[in-house]
């Protein structure tokens, strides 16, 4: 199989876990003699003026097909956020130079959703996968201003709000002419869909209407695909909740790498009393880390350990204030961030994972990647991870933005012998990347197969109608 995989960015400057799982999965499919060509954004909004590149390498053996553009390329940056035709071109290029049997789209933040309408045009088959909340909020995290969470896209307004400080669309100058006044009869401006490229200009009124739009028309684009997975039941069910139809939708977990097995199977039994906490993940306020540190700074627990891997640098404003609060209690240790081939020596020196997000998540890969390295995990009790821990059983789960009940929760290892070892005990198997990329295989030669069904359907068609005419 010849595959291409957009993502939003990619390795090596990017090493979240979206980039982390594409990287892997793609070399999976290699080993077991597929191609893949990844199609990458290169994000640079720091530098000025129009422009836009395009370059070619390689990352591990990887093929990687890079782009990147100046914001001030899209009049309409509200519009631009989720549907830019200048790029979309650029990607049909892409695809005219060569041949695939399947597009497999990861995320199209900064990419935009009309990549998916170029594919479609040339008949190749197309997998979406909602890795997060992108295609319903442009935030891709549906947390409100005010940390609520939200259940998806009901009032426009309240999306600028939430956007306003955003800095590569232009929900911030959409806010202020909303407080000023500038649209006094709301309801009206709505009353009749435009046609998008109306809305490519730079006005309020523009950004407004885009901004509008946003939901209907990325439902729209994703309905062009052949097949669109969800990583967990939860993320499947509020895209049904937000009008996208459920047998559109097939659940597909995450593979997690193969060799992490052998690191559960060095462990020893887990001390209750020298217990080696860890989290690791973006050190930001929608991953709850000060919830935390401020529950475990409470505990009496002295041979304890918390460890936090992070880059300290991605969101200095929050990090430091929460580092400096952290350096009273020396049980507490910021360790940086650690490469990806150090995963597994990274979570060999931890018993359990603490995953506090305020965000639904829906399955963090760290909490799979943890549970096969044979940890047990303390996590909010939202999204997809309570489809991975059964509370008690094999994880402890405690209420989402309550520092008490994750200090509870902590409690109960401490003073409950035994507990962490029986929630080791009874960790659930986890699925690998190699039969992840299977799955996957397997469903590139299905749509492919399906598609040629259908051209070859239509060729007969079309036969049918000319010997009729003549």
């Amino acid at each position: 199989m010849r595959v291409c995989y957009v993502v939003h960015q990619f390795l090596p400057r990017f090493c979240t876990g979206t980039e982390l799982y594409v990287y892997r999965l793609a070399l999976a499919l290699q080993a077991a003699g597929h191609e893949v060509t990844l199609y990458a954004f290169e994000p640079q909004f720091e530098r000025a003026g129009p422009f836009v590149e395009e370059a070619h390498d390689e990352v591990d053996g990887l093929a990687v097909h890079r782009i990147s553009a100046s914001l001030d390329l899209a009049p309409n940056r509200t519009l631009a956020e989720y549907y830019n035709p200048f790029l979309a071109e650029r990607f049909g290029r892409f695809l005219d130079e060569r041949a695939f049997d399947a597009v497999h789209f990861f995320h199209v933040r900064f990419h935009g959703a009309a990549l998916i309408e170029e594919a479609h045009r040339r008949g190749i088959p197309i997998a979406i996968n909602l890795m997060d909340f992108y295609y319903l909020c442009p935030d891709t995290r549906l947390l409100k201003y005010d940390d609520m969470l939200c259940r998806g896209p009901v009032d426009v307004l309240e999306c600028v709000w939430c956007e306003r400080d955003s800095h590569y669309a232009s929900y911030g100058p959409l806010h202020d002419a909303l407080e000023s006044g500038a649209f006094p009869e709301t309801d009206a401006i709505f009353a009749a869909e435009p046609a998008l490229g109306s809305l490519n200009v730079d006005t309020p009124l523009a950004h407004l209407r885009a901004a509008e739009a946003r939901p209907r028309v990325l439902r729209e684009i994703v309905s062009l695909a052949d097949a669109v997975v969800a990583p967990s039941e939860f993320l499947a069910s509020l895209f049904v909740r937000n009008d996208y139809p459920a047998e559109s939708l097939q659940v597909v977990r995450y593979g997690v790498d193969a060799g992490l097995a052998e690191v559960a199977s060095a462990r020893q039994p887990i001390s209750a009393e020298r217990l080696r906490l860890g989290y690791l993940g973006s050190i930001a306020k929608y991953k709850g880390v000060h919830l935390l540190v401020g529950a475990f700074l409470e505990l009496a627990w002295p041979e304890a350990r918390l460890t936090i891997f992070g880059d300290p640098e991605v969101f200095q404003e929050y990090t430091g204030p929460l580092a400096r609060r952290a350096q009273r209690d020396d049980r507490i240790h910021f360790a940086g961030g650690f490469a990806a081939h150090q995963l597994a020596e990274t979570l060999a020196g931890i018993d359990v994972l603490v995953v506090p997000s305020l965000w639904y998540e829906n399955t963090p890969f760290v909490l799979l990647e943890a549970q096969a390295a044979g940890i047990p995990v303390v996590a909010a009790d939202l999204g997809g991870m309570t489809e991975a821990i059964q509370d008690g059983v094999n994880g402890l789960l405690f209420k989402r933005a309550d520092p008490r009940s994750l200090r509870s929760a902590l409690t109960r290892l401490r003073d409950e012998s035994g507990l962490a070892e029986s929630l080791r005990q009874n960790l659930p198997q986890v699925k690998t990347l190699p039969q992840n990329a299977e799955e996957f295989v397997e469903l590139y030669r299905s749509l492919k197969a399906t598609r040629s069904r259908q051209d070859a359907g239509e060729s007969v068609g079309a036969q049918g109608a000319t010997g009729n005419d003549e």
